[in-house]
This record gives C-alpha cells, sequence and structure tokens, in this order.
C-alpha cells in the first residue's frame, strides 16, 4: 500500500468504520492496561498463515468485487460467498497520517472508543503477550436492530521497516464476555487491517 505523508489503510471482511476529527491529536506509546487471564483459556494463537492471508487479500484487489461506497477517503466494495455471508473490503486513505498513528488508532483500545462512536465496549480482555490478545466489542445497531457484540481474538504484526502494521483477527469466547442478550453475538470469518 501507500505509506507516504498519509496512509492508505486496506480493511478486509469486517465491519466499516467512521474516523472522526482525532488524527490531529498526537499519541504517545500508551498501552491498555494489562489484563490477567484464567489458564484455563484456550488461546488460538494468529499464526504467520493467517497474516499471510491478509496479505494476499489485499493483494488479490477488487476484481469480481461489487463497489458500494465511492468517496474521496473511503472506497468499499462488497462480495456474496456461500449462504448470506458478504465480506468486505474497503480503502481508506487518512491524509497527513503518518502509519505509526493509524496503527495505533486501529489497536488502542482507549484510543478507538474515542473516535469510534459505535463501539459501546471495547476492551482487552487478556494478553498471551504483545502481540496476541482477546478482545470483547460491543456495537450500537441502526435504530430498530439490536446491536452486535464480538469475542475475539487479535494477532498483530509490525515491520517498522517497511512501515507495515498487520491486525488479524479471529473469533474466539472468553469466560468473561458470555453472550449477552442484548446483543447478537457475531461471527467473524476473517478481519483484519493492514
Amino acid at each position: 500500500g501507500h505509506y507516504g505523508p498519509g496512509v492508505r489503510l486496506f480493511h478486509a471482511i469486517g465491519s466499516l468504520l467512521r474516523i472522526m476529527g482525532l488524527f490531529s491529536r498526537i499519541f504517545g506509546s500508551s498501552k491498555p492496561a494489562e489484563t490477567e487471564s484464567p489458564d484455563n483459556i484456550d488461546w488460538p494463537c494468529i499464526k504467520s498463515e493467517d497474516f499471510d492471508a491478509l496479505l494476499a487479500e489485499e493483494a488479490a484487489g477488487v476484481k469480481g468485487w461489487t463497489e458500494v461506497k465511492n468517496e474521496k477517503l473511503i472506497k468499499v466494495w462488497k462480495n456474496k460467498i456461500e449462504g448470506s455471508v458478504y465480506p468486505v473490503k474497503a480503502i481508506f486513505t487518512l491524509p497527513n497520517i503518518t502509519s505509526d498513528v493509524a496503527f495505533q488508532l486501529m489497536h488502542n483500545a482507549e484510543l478507538r472508543t474515542e473516535w469510534d462512536k459505535f463501539y459501546m465496549e471495547y476492551k482487552i480482555l487478556g494478553k498471551l503477550d504483545e502481540h496476541n490478545e482477546f478482545l470483547y466489542q460491543a456495537m450500537k445497531g441502526p435504530p430498530g436492530i439490536k446491536g452486535r457484540d464480538f469475542c475475539l481474538f487479535r494477532g498483530v504484526r509490525v515491520d517498522h521497516t517497511s512501515n507495515v502494521f498487520l491486525l488479524v483477527f479471529k473469533n474466539s469466547a472468553h469466560p468473561e464476555r458470555p453472550v449477552n442478550s442484548n446483543y447478537v453475538r457475531a461471527q467473524c470469518i476473517r478481519s483484519g487491517y493492514v
């Protein structure tokens, strides 16, 4: 992708984002608080193949996909696969934003809830290490539609040499966040950001 004076952020097969006016803020290296997790949890680690699949998805482009949004800073495509699954690809252009800042906006749970108002809750439930963690996300639904929540496992790969940051998400479960009747528990087939 393009990582010059602005950033092109590729999002594959996940929910759409609303970027708000938080980009001029200078972000430090603050990390969310470490959370202890029970030893009896199955840690569904993100593997090298998962990162490779995300990069392959980005490289594959959008040929054969249906464009659903084309604006100056965001382009969105959808596709239909088996059943009623509609994968989504989106490219967000963030002018005057470095890749480090874009990564912090997507990765840091506290910052994410400041600018992404779709989230009712965004919490790190536990960390295996600095690159693998459980997340809980609850999102508002449009009027008349119940909100969705996700229990996910997230893997991070950072390549400072090429300024490429990868976030890959897998569906998961965690004892701190059982299914909640206030939301529809969404299933993440595959999701990520480059």
